[in-house]
């Protein structure tokens, strides 16, 4: 998993994230047990009840 730069910033600000590792951040709620993936056509939406990491 990666993102460009702008991706980063777009990131942090859309979940309003602390953190500077927002990839790191995003591979922890994609392997935390809670999480649900699920895929509308071409796009895939990830939820997750899990918000400690915020």
């Amino acid at each position: 998993m990666h993102t460009t730069e702008l991706g980063i910033i777009r990131i942090k600000r859309n979940l309003s994230l602390e953190t500077d590792d927002v990839v790191d951040w995003c591979k922890n709620k994609l392997r935390s047990p809670s999480c649900i993936i699920t895929r509308k056509g071409k796009n895939w939406y990830a939820v997750s009840d899990d918000t400690s990491s915020r």
